[in-house]
């Protein structure tokens, strides 16, 4: 996070006293913690300046204090850039406050809150597997300019996965007065669903503006998997003669610009037709499949006799549904690993071309706020 001196810090630590214990130790945490690369700094010229003329400052915060003034114009430009700051500022308000000033949002951090460097530590990014947040490094490296990233590059920690349980490990990291940004799948089912529990524990607990360190994200589809390029599925995919139609059918949405429909489809799981069947039939889910399931077949090159029980509207498999054979389309099973492993070995430029619009649209989004959150100066070269 770019965390910037405000000019109330003037006021309080004037040239010809002696600065107070408190401040000091403040102070000192924030320039331990911008030289170990866990956040940006920023200060307009007449404080930084203000500042160095204090005299009793740890050698290192001097350190950290120069090179934002002799940084000045590269660090201005990321302040002119970037969607969110911390403020640094001396308060009597005792704990950190959110507001917006235009688009920009405002953290509020009073300085004597900052009372153990682990309130400064770099943001925790929180998702629903190990998997999830290490494909959300690897959106956000494909999408910030390069020269950002070498100037400002990501400080984040991986956080363990949440599960079913995100709520409570959320809880925990403010709980510790920790920064932390959480992302979790919508799942929607169809078009205007609900999301599911694990997103609604996280959306819960912003009903009201949620803590003023932390934020979240969910998806626009129904999973993580949806937002991956067609590409990647035609490589991972390749040696399954099987599921080959499957992605042949990805690429002729996404060609047609049959984005919802391509953001719906569980690339994970699959859908049978007897998962359908099972549910009421005024049900909104299968209100939404039953309709688009010859267009599905057909970009699979794929006959509807396959379905047998479609043409009877019911299943002859009602008793176990795992058994089905009318199978809509082919899960690809868990795709995040070798998302992560297709990301190290093809060059980031080339992943980032092979997006649709919509994925570029939300994979910029989800960029942008990891970068607000999680860009810090280089270690020990502040």
């Amino acid at each position: 996070m770019l965390l910037v001196l405000d000019e109330s810090l003037v006021a309080a630590i004037p040239l010809q006293r002696e600065v107070t214990e408190d401040i000091r130790e403040a102070l000192d945490i924030i320039g331990d913690q911008i030289y170990f690369g866990r956040h940006a700094l920023f200060a307009p010229q007449r404080i930084l300046s203000h500042l160095l003329m204090v005299n009793g400052w740890s050698r290192r915060l001097i350190q950290v204090l120069k090179s934002a003034r002799d940084h000045y114009s590269e660090r201005q430009r990321l302040f002119s850039a970037i969607n969110l700051v911390g403020n640094i500022h001396v308060t009597a308000i005792p704990n950190p406050s959110r507001r917006m000033v235009g688009n920009r949002a405002w953290i509020d951090i009073p300085l004597a809150w900052i009372d153990r460097p682990e309130k400064l530590n770099s943001t925790v990014v929180l998702g629903e597997n190990l998997d999830d947040v290490a494909v959300y490094d690897c959106i956000t490296k494909a999408m910030i300019p390069r020269d950002f990233q070498r100037a400002f590059p990501i400080s984040m920690e991986r956080g363990p996965g949440g599960g079913g349980n995100i709520g409570q490990v959320f809880d925990g990291y403010v709980n510790s007065h920790r920064n932390v940004l959480c992302f979790v799948d919508s799942d929607y089912k169809y078009a205007g669903g609900p999301i599911k529990d694990t997103a609604r524990q996280i959306q819960d607990r912003f009903t009201d503006g949620g803590p003023a360190l932390a934020a979240w994200s969910r998806t626009r589809g129904r999973d993580l998997e949806n937002t991956l390029p067609d590409a990647f599925y035609v490589t991972r995919i390749s040696g399954d003669a099987n599921k080959r139609a499957a992605v042949n059918s990805l690429e002729s949405l996404s060609i047609a610009g049959e984005l919802e429909l391509r953001y719906l489809i569980d690339l994970c799981d699959g859908h049978k037709l007897a998962d359908l069947f099972s549910l009421n039939p005024n049900n909104p889910e299968r209100t939404y499949w039953i309709p688009r399931i010859n267009d599905l077949m057909a970009r699979q090159t794929r006959d509807i006799s396959q379905l047998p029980c479609l043409a009877a509207n019911t299943c002859a498999n009602v008793t176990r549904a795992e058994g089905c054979t009318c199978l809509i389309f082919p899960g690809f099973g868990k795709s995040l690993g070798a998302f992560v492993q297709y990301c190290s070995s093809t060059p980031l430029s080339q992943v980032r071309g092979q997006l649709s619009s919509a994925q570029a649209e939300e994979w910029q989004e989800v960029a942008e706020l990891i970068f607000d959150w999680c860009c810090a100066n280089r270690a020990k070269q502040v």
